[in-house]
């Protein structure tokens, strides 16, 4: 397709971030960000993690940002985020994770998201960017072996799927959010086309 354009490069490079984000002769720019160093990547290396979660981050809103000032008005930016920002602390287990939910995260990639979050809501209420946040659960049928936090869960289907044996480590009775690619894709197309 010639419409698609594809950028090798440093989430966190400020000058790659503003070509990949230049308007060229569009009227309008929306950014749905689903770059991310997962769960177990990011909490295996705490500095990584941050360079790509949050400073990574804020580099994106930062150049989506100064777009109001080219356009005229606050561009749209869908964040990708995470039930690891409030699922497993001790209160989000027993009741129902809402907007409102305490974030608080005892990994390093829910920590980060959860800021991210937060700074989103900061940089929409300043009329910055119309930022919008969707947390996605787990994909199932994900192909091959993940450092994920979700893989114990996610393995029942990918491993059998590849023939392999595999021992669930985690009790089976405890719920567990989960979805489909095709159901994610849908719902950030929603998310990024819906008008306030």
């Amino acid at each position: 397709d010639p419409r698609v354009k594809i950028v090798l490069g440093d989430l966190t490079d400020e000058k790659t971030m503003e070509d990949l984000l230049d308007p060229e002769d569009c009227t309008a720019v929306t950014c749905i960000h689903l770059a991310a160093l997962l769960s177990g990547y990011a909490e295996d290396n705490f500095d990584l993690g941050m360079k790509i979660n949050l400073f990574g981050t804020l580099n994106v809103m930062e150049r989506v940002r100064a777009l109001k000032e080219k356009l005229g008005k606050p561009q749209v930016y869908v964040y990708v985020s995470t039930d690891y920002v409030a699922c497993f602390n001790e209160f989000n287990k027993t009741h129902p994770v809402t907007e409102e939910s305490f974030r608080l995260s005892p990994v390093s990639y829910g920590c980060q998201k959860a800021r991210n979050e937060l700074l989103i809501c900061d940089y929409s209420r300043k009329g910055f960017i119309d930022g919008r946040v969707g947390r996605l659960s787990a994909v199932i049928g994900r192909p091959g072996w993940s450092n994920s936090i979700s893989y114990p869960y996610t393995g029942i289907f990918t491993q059998p799927l590849e023939g392999k044996d595999y021992d669930v480590p985690l009790p089976m009775d405890v719920p567990y959010p989960c979805s489909a690619l095709n159901n994610n894709v849908a719902g950030l197309l929603h998310l990024a086309t819906k008008v306030p």
